[in-house]
C-alpha cells in the first residue's frame, strides 16, 4: 500500500506542537496579563498548538480503523511500553544529576502511576485506547454505509464535545461522557479515512481554518483581556475550539503533496513522535531553567519563544533517537516472528 505522507506530515507537526504548547506552561505565560501584542500572539499560537493531542488521536483513528484483535496486535504494544519505561528512567537520571533527590524506588513507583515523566499521561490514555481499538472497530465496521458512520460521529460529537458549547450558559445536554473524548477523536479520524476523497475536494478549507482561528482568538480576547489566560470548557481537549481547529488542520494537510526531498525526514520524524513527546519532558527540564537564566524577563522569553521551542524539540529528537531505533528493532522482530508463525500455520493447514 502506498504510504500516505500527509499523515506523516500531520504527526510530525503534532510532535512539534507538543513542545510548542508546553512552552506556554514552562515559560510562565499563564501567569501573565493578556494585554500586550506579545501575549496576544502567544494566545493565538496556543489555539493552534493545543491541537497536538487531538491531531495524534485523529491520526490513530485514520490509520487503525481496520485493525482486528490478535496476539500480534497485543504484542505490538510492547515497543510503546519500552519507550515509556526507558525514557522515564532517563528522566529520573536527569533528576539525580540535577540534585532533585528522587530515589530509584520512587521513580519506579512513578512509572507505575505515570508521574516520573510529566507528560506520560498520554501513554496512560493511549494504552487504554489501544486496547479498545478492536472493539471500537467492531462498531465502526458493523455497517459500511455513510449514514451509520455519520450517526457514530454525530453521537461522539454530542456526548464528548457538545457540552463544551451547548452548556456554556447552563447545563442543557448530558456532560457525563466528556472525559471519553479520545474515542470521539478516534471515530472522527476513522470517518476522515473512510471519506478522505470527499474532504480533499474542499478547496476553501484553509480559509475556514483561518476564520476559525480568528473567531476563537476574538472570543478568548473577550474572556481574557487584562486578566491571565483563562481555561474554559471550550478550549480544552474536549472543547469545540481544539476539535474544529484540529479537524480543519487535518483536512488541509490531506490536500498537501509532500515534496520527495522532504518525505524521508518527515517519515522518520513521524515514526519517532512518541519518543519525542516523552523525551521533551527531559529536554524541557533542562532548557527552561537555562532560559530563565539567560532570558530573565517574561518579555524576553516571549520574544525568543520559538528559539527555545526549537532547542527543546531538536534535543528531544536527538536524545530519543537511540530509544526509537531499539523500538523499531522490536517492531521488526515482532513482525518477523508473526510472519514465521503465519507461514507455519499455513503449511500445517495444507498438511491436514
Amino acid at each position: 500500500m502506498k504510504r500516505n505522507y500527509s499523515i506523516d506530515l500531520i504527526k510530525t507537526m503534532a510532535a512539534f506542537f507538543v513542545v510548542a504548547v508546553h512552552f506556554l506552561l514552562n515559560s510562565g505565560f499563564y501567569d501573565q496579563m493578556i494585554q500586550t501584542k506579545l501575549t496576544f500572539f502567544w494566545m493565538m499560537t496556543r489555539q493552534v498548538t493545543i491541537t497536538a493531542v487531538p491531531l495524534f488521536l485523529l491520526c490513530t483513528g485514520f490509520l487503525m480503523n481496520r485493525k482486528k484483535l490478535s496476539v500480534s496486535y497485543l504484542l505490538n504494544l510492547f515497543p510503546v511500553l519500552f519507550l515509556y519505561v526507558s525514557i522515564s528512567l532517563i528522566g529520573w537520571l536527569r533528576m539525580v544529576v540535577m540534585g532533585e533527590g528522587v530515589s530509584l524506588v520512587d521513580a519506579l513507583f512513578g512509572i507505575l502511576d505515570y508521574s516520573t515523566n510529566t507528560y506520560s499521561w498520554y501513554v496512560e490514555m493511549y494504552i487504554g485506547l489501544y486496547l479498545m481499538i478492536p472493539l471500537l472497530n467492531l462498531i465502526w465496521q458493523a455497517n459500511q454505509n455513510q449514514f451509520f458512520h455519520r450517526y457514530v460521529v454525530g453521537v461522539s460529537l454530542f456526548l464528548f464535545f457538545g457540552p463544551s458549547l451547548l452548556n456554556s450558559f447552563g447545563k442543557v445536554v448530558p456532560d457525563f461522557w466528556i472525559e471519553a473524548y479520545p474515542i470521539g477523536y478516534y471515530f472522527i479520524g476513522a470517518y476522515l479515512f473512510e471519506y478522505q476523497e470527499q474532504f480533499k475536494k474542499f478547496k476553501k478549507t484553509w480559509l475556514l481554518l483561518l476564520i476559525a482561528i480568528f473567531t476563537f482568538f476574538v472570543l478568548d480576547v473577550i474572556l481574557d483581556y487584562q486578566t491571565t489566560y483563562q481555561d474554559f470548557a471550550g478550549n480544552q481537549y474536549n472543547g469545540f475550539e481544539p476539535l474544529i481547529i484540529s479537524f480543519l488542520i487535518f483536512v488541509c494537510c490531506l490536500r498537501i503533496t509532500v515534496p520527495k526531498g522532504f518525505q524521508l525526514p518527515i517519515r522518520k520524524l513521524s515514526q519517532w513522535t512518541l519518543g519525542i513527546y516523552l523525551m521533551s519532558d527531559v529536554t524541557d527540564q533542562i532548557v527552561y531553567p537555562l532560559a530563565r537564566i539567560w532570558l530573565p524577563t517574561m518579555e524576553q522569553r516571549l520574544i525568543y519563544g520559538f528559539a527555545i521551542i526549537l532547542t527543546s524539540f531538536s534535543a528531544a529528537v536527538l536524545f530519543s533517537y537511540p530509544f526509537e531505533r531499539i523500538s523499531e528493532w522490536l517492531r521488526r522482530k515482532l513482525r518477523s516472528e508473526q510472519s514465521v508463525e503465519r507461514k507455519d500455520q499455513h503449511v500445517s493447514s495444507k498438511i491436514h
